[in-house]
C-alpha cells in the first residue's frame, strides 16, 4: 500500500445515479493519504475525514493465510434464512445492525472447512 494509489471504501448507499450492476452504487473511489507501520488512511475526494484500514501483520504468503483463515467466519446452516440470502445489499436491508448481523455468524474451527462461500 502506497500513498495516492487508489482504494475502494464500501458506503452502502445504493446511489440511484448507478445501476443496480454498477460498483459505484456502493462504492466510493478514495485515496491512499497516510501509511503507518500496521495501518493506512484514504479519503474520498477533498474531503476532511480519514478511514483507517489495518494492514496485514505479514508480507509472506504464508503469513496473510494464517490471517485470513484465523478471521474466517462461518454461518451455521440453521441460521440462514430467506431474508438472510435476499438482504445482500448489507445489514441495514435486513432490519440488523452490524453487531447482530455478526452474531448469526462464529469462527470457522481449526478442523472445519466451510460448504460454500458466499
Amino acid at each position: 500500500v502506497e500513498v495516492g494509489e487508489p482504494w475502494w471504501m464500501y458506503h452502502g448507499e445504493e446511489l440511484a445515479d448507478f445501476s443496480e450492476s454498477d460498483h459505484r452504487r456502493n462504492w466510493y473511489l478514495g485515496r491512499v493519504v497516510e501509511v503507518c507501520e500496521d495501518r493506512f488512511s484514504a479519503k474520498v475526494g477533498n474531503a476532511d475525514s480519514l478511514e483507517w484500514f489495518q494492514i496485514p501483520s505479514s508480507n509472506d504468503a504464508d503469513g496473510l493465510l494464517f490471517k485470513a483463515r484465523s478471521l474466517l467466519r462461518c454461518i451455521e446452516w440453521k441460521n440462514i434464512t430467506l431474508n438472510l440470502m435476499e438482504g445482500c445489499g448489507g445489514s441495514g436491508r435486513l432490519g440488523l445492525d452490524d453487531d447482530e448481523l455478526s452474531a448469526l455468524s462464529r469462527p470457522v474451527g481449526e478442523d472445519e472447512v466451510i460448504d460454500f462461500f458466499i
